[in-house]
């Protein structure tokens, strides 16, 4: 179905909803002969569900005066209800007279009325409109909300955070790597004269020295380029739960606001979830005070203002690349140095070495070759580690969603169809959100404050 097609059936069916309402207007008797029977509703006569959503009903048997009376009240769809349905057709008042019923809205979109009768009394009617964008009337949705977000920052990692990131690919992109990689690194720092020394004799001893490595340790490339494409999903695609107290002295819009308080970090790899609380972190779960909230009482919309959310970044890339990934791609390893040593056989290596390039004995090259692994794993660790101790990496977002009472309580039970916006900044530098992908879902947690 079209979205106009869609909006015009929404529309056809609200008037049809208010017409059939209007008509009975007037059967919800409150006084009267004190010997005589009455049915009163309790809650609005009209009410819109959404499709698949349900509400609680209930009538009132009651004499004149309002004192309950005992009895049996029988309950009737009248219409086409395509598959809105009543969970009985008949129940006993309790001690205040009450009786109710359950309401399940259908899939499809209908207008129906729901009959009330009991002895001598006149019947009363609900009018029920199921359509998509219903909403609820007046609905609150003050309270606390668990949020579920999800982030994905399409123009690449600002500055340092970037950094971090291209690190695995420089390992491999090399026709040489990660041998070219590595003695770059070995080398930056060096005087001249052994910087010039080892230079002179490159690109060869690159490809020797990274045909050596392969031979020792086949499948390390395999590996590297694993670790590096999860450490790139993983830095560019990941979550945040929080939760989102809406408060205010009434459900208007100028009297809303919100505080949102960042408790994890979650990401997917490989179809697994994976969620770090900030306690793991070693941090305070972060606070943002008076994020202002916009609620539009027509469509249910609810906006939440552009606000600044600190992240402890480089701690949860550490977390995830030494708890999640590395374990993934060697079991008996816990640190990228542990992957790398379990992976190249120095020894191997320095006997290769020896025996194909000379000028020194296997022992130095061993060495050289354990030397250039501490070297690796700590330019990567120092790295991850620089990012939060540099300077505040945070999340520049706004966002909207819809409220939703698939209750019937009047309050908004989830918040659904959300998306931010905005971006990531660090010192200065921005990494934009992709837009129209970074979903949210919010579960209430609390009553309204």
């Amino acid at each position: 179905m079209s979205t106009q097609k869609n909006t015009k059936n929404s529309t056809i069916l609200f008037a049809i909803a208010l017409a059939i309402g209007a008509a009975a207007c007037g059967s919800d008797a409150k006084a009267g002969d004190p010997d005589g029977a009455y049915l009163s509703i309790q809650g609005d006569a009209q009410l819109f569900l959404e499709p698949g959503y349900q509400r609680d009903l209930a009538v009132k048997y009651h004499d004149g005066q309002g004192n309950p009376l005992v009895g049996e009240v029988s309950f009737e769809i009248l219409g086409e209800p395509r598959g809105t349905t009543i969970d009985r057709e008949y129940g006993a008042t309790n001690a205040q007279g009450d009786a109710s019923l359950t309401l399940y809205a259908g899939e499809q979109e209908t207008v129906i009325r729901i009959k009330a009768t009991a002895d001598f009394a006149a019947s009363v009617e609900w009018t029920v409109s199921v359509s998509e964008g219903a909403v609820a009337k007046d609905m609150d949705i003050r309270g606390q909300y668990e949020l579920d977000s999800d982030f994905d920052i399409i123009n690449g990692l600002p500055g340092k955070v970037g950094d971090v990131a291209n690190t695995f690919a420089d390992l491999t992109d090399g026709p040489n790597d990660p041998a070219t990689y590595v003695l770059d690194e070995l080398l930056e720092g060096q005087t001249s004269l052994v910087a010039d020394a080892a230079n002179a004799l490159r690109p060869g001893i690159d490809g020797i020295i990274n045909d050596l490595i392969i031979d020792n340790a086949p499948g390390v490339v395999t590996d590297l380029l694993e670790l590096g494409s999860a450490f790139g999903q993983v830095s560019r695609q990941f979550g945040i739960i929080s939760t989102m107290n809406i408060k205010g002295d009434s459900i208007e819009s100028n009297s809303l606001s919100a505080t949102h308080s960042i408790r994890a970090f979650s990401f997917d790899l490989n179809g697994e979830n994976f969620i770090f609380t900030m306690d793991e972190l070693g941090v305070d779960v972060e606070v943002i005070e008076n994020v202002g909230v916009g609620y539009d009482k027509r469509t249910g919309k609810v906006e939440f203002s552009q606000h600044s959310i600190p992240l402890n970044y480089g701690g949860f890339l550490a977390l995830a690349l030494e708890e999640v990934i590395i374990p993934r791609i060697d079991p008996d390893a816990s640190s990228l140095q542990e992957l790398l040593d379990n992976k190249i056989d120095c020894d191997a290596v320095g006997v290769s070495l020896s025996e194909n390039v000379g000028l020194f004995g296997e022992g130095f090259y061993a060495g050289a070759c354990e030397i250039a692994i501490e070297a690796v794993s700590s330019i990567v660790m120092e790295e991850l580690r620089d990012i939060d101790d540099r300077a505040q990496v945070n999340m520049l977002i706004s966002g909207v969603a819809s409220a939703k009472d698939p209750s019937g309580d009047s309050k908004a039970d989830q918040l659904t169809k959300g998306d931010w916006s905005g971006a990531m900044e660090y010192i200065g530098n921005m990494g934009d959100l992709a837009e129209n992908a970074n979903p949210f879902t919010g579960t209430r947690m609390s009553s309204p404050n």
